[in-house]
């Protein structure tokens, strides 16, 4: 980036995809993907990240549903 005819040098955490920043993952899992199982959130990132998705910018859903036995996870 330039600025005033100066190149300014991003922090490695700004270049840092959503998914390799462990304190994005802890915010995704505590709000986004609240009640899901490891299991769950694993396959909820593996699909955003395949499919290129940003659940940041609300691109993708992780959406748990139901108590119990009962409980379904739609992505």
């Amino acid at each position: 980036m330039l600025r005033d005819n100066k190149i300014l040098q991003a922090s490695p955490k700004e270049n840092t995809p959503w998914y390799r920043n462990v304190d994005q993952l802890n915010l995704l899992r505590r709000t986004y993907a609240a009640g899901t199982t490891n299991d769950e959130f694993a396959l909820f990132v593996g699909v955003a990240k395949r499919t290129g998705l940003d659940p940041f910018s609300n691109q993708i859903y992780c959406v748990k549903r139901g108590k119990g036995d009962y409980a379904k996870m739609t992505i």
